[in-house]
């Protein structure tokens, strides 16, 4: 009888690497509850302002919640993942970093926007300019084998697959439902087991995943 498993909130990780043991088993079919972070890992709260730029620990981002094993998966099996519910705690955050993107020269300084997301359904830039918001699992994969210490911010993982943001508004944090069963991935996994965070700017959510269909 498929079940409910509820992760959690205090296990993190921050690379990806065949050593780290999975915090849950789980069977094809069941249920997982988890209240991810966003990608600061919580260094950026609602209350913030642009000074908490600065002091951002980069070795923090990207916190990843997981492994979650599936009893039964093989090296070689895909999980396949169904998001059955996902929402976001009600606020969100984007920012000018210095030094990164494409504009550095024009926008030197550091900038922080909170965004207040619980109309649920937009994010309001100003009163009549609304963004649509679309909640989404930042990073979801397998480690594949031989991956050791990979900063989970980056794509050196081969046999992974990200699920990134486009929109800038909504790095949100969210609640999930997921359904993952086993089926062909490729032949590089080592386990099967799966880490995952919030993705783009946000606040930390729930998520359920279903392990299994």
């Amino acid at each position: 009888m498929p079940r409910t498993h509820y992760f959690p909130d205090d296990r993190v990780h921050y690379t990806w690497d065949v050593g780290h043991e999975p915090v849950l088993t789980v069977e094809s079919g069941d249920t997982v509850v988890v209240w991810t972070r966003d990608v600061s890992d919580n260094q950026i709260g609602p209350d913030s302002d642009a000074s908490v730029i600065a002091r951002l620990d980069w070795s923090r981002v990207y916190p990843l919640a997981g492994p979650i094993a599936v009893a039964g998966a093989q090296p070689g099996d895909t999980l396949a993942v169904d998001i059955l519910d996902l929402h976001t705690q009600g606020w969100g955050w984007t920012a000018i970093l210095p030094g990164l993107g494409l504009l550095t020269e024009d926008f030197p300084d550091a900038y922080l926007r909170i965004f207040d997301l619980t109309a649920g359904t937009v994010a309001y830039l100003r009163e009549d300019v609304a963004i649509p918001l679309e909640p989404f699992f930042g990073t979801m994969g397998v480690c594949p084998a031989g991956c050791s210490l990979a900063p989970a911010r980056r794509s050196t993982c081969p046999c992974r697959w990200r699920a990134r943001a486009s929109r800038a508004a909504t790095r949100t944090a969210r609640r999930a439902t997921a359904r993952c069963a086993s089926r062909a991935w490729s032949r590089r996994c080592s386990r099967a087991c799966a880490s995952g965070s919030s993705a783009v700017a946000g606040s930390p959510a729930r998520s359920t995943a279903l392990p299994g269909r």
